[in-house]
């Protein structure tokens, strides 16, 4: 049964409704915690593909957590062993980051649900492609990333244009957090305190 490895930031920060999906198709999967556990070294050769979920941290907070230079060299050796790659908000930042593209603080936070918009290239795209041409997306963001060199742009919102890019058949950046429903929007409130 292949096994993949999923980076987390913040503990009430799931799979959400990616996990049933991934374990119907007979992967199993390996969570590590960087909140929990900031010194793991994960061992990325023993894993089918890898997701890097979203946090509150920055590309740029590296000094102060090291856990970030560890998730880039795991998404580094991914790319270069051809593995699946699937990063989600601060994920899809650090893929971009790893891919040399910069990553910046946006003009405007992003949270809540927004209208994402597909491209012509993201209406065509084998994971994007249900979505049709505009669905909506849950967003919580304040930084965001320039689409990478050679990547492919796939959606975009009114507030911010670069939402989603495939870098070759098997990495995908999302800003926007498609693991959420509504129901996960809810118990996530509920757990931050915030109200959208």
């Amino acid at each position: 049964m292949p096994r993949l490895l999923v980076f987390q930031h913040v503990a009430a920060e799931p799979l959400g409704t990616l996990d049933p999906l991934i374990r119907r198709r007979g992967h199993r999967i390996r969570f590590a915690n960087f909140e929990r556990q900031p010194d793991f070294q994960p061992n990325v050769d023993r894993y089918r593909g890898l997701i890097v979920l979203g946090g509150p941290m920055n590309v740029e907070d590296q000094a102060q957590r090291p856990h970030l230079r560890t998730e880039l060299l795991a998404i580094e050796r991914m790319l270069e062993q051809g593995k699946p790659v699937l990063g989600i908000c601060l994920g899809a930042q650090l893929l971009a980051h790893v891919l040399g593209a910069p990553v910046r603080r946006h003009h405007q936070a992003e949270i809540g649900w927004y209208p994402l918009q597909t491209t012509a290239a993201g209406r065509a795209d084998p994971v994007l492609s249900p979505l049709g041409e505009s669905a909506p997306v849950f967003q919580w963001h304040r930084y965001s990333f320039e689409v990478p060199r050679d990547a492919e742009h796939l959606a975009r919102t009114e507030g911010c244009e670069q939402q989603a890019f495939r870098y070759g058949d098997n990495a995908y950046g999302f800003q926007f957090h498609l693991e959420m429903d509504e129901a996960a929007d809810r118990a996530l409130a509920g757990q931050s305190g915030v109200s959208r």
